[in-house]
């Protein structure tokens, strides 16, 4: 009976520490995808700022020449 007990313990642990891993292993996935779609609206965003910059120059030159 005891022994039966703690074989259950031992299974259910075990199966608990597997369900932990995948969990940590999905939670890595997610940061990871996390890091790159940042990536990508960093770029956009430094994308925008230039082109901002670039029609500035330009509105400056033609107030200029006007």
């Amino acid at each position: 009976m005891v022994a039966g007990e703690v074989r259950n313990l031992a299974q259910r642990s075990a199966q608990a520490a597997k369900d932990t891993a995948l969990m940590i292993e999905t939670s890595i996935a997610r940061t990871q995808g996390g890091g790159a779609q940042m990536e990508r609206v960093a770029e956009a965003i430094n994308s925008i700022t230039t082109s901002v910059t670039e029609v500035k120059s330009l509105i400056e030159q033609v107030s200029t020449a006007s």
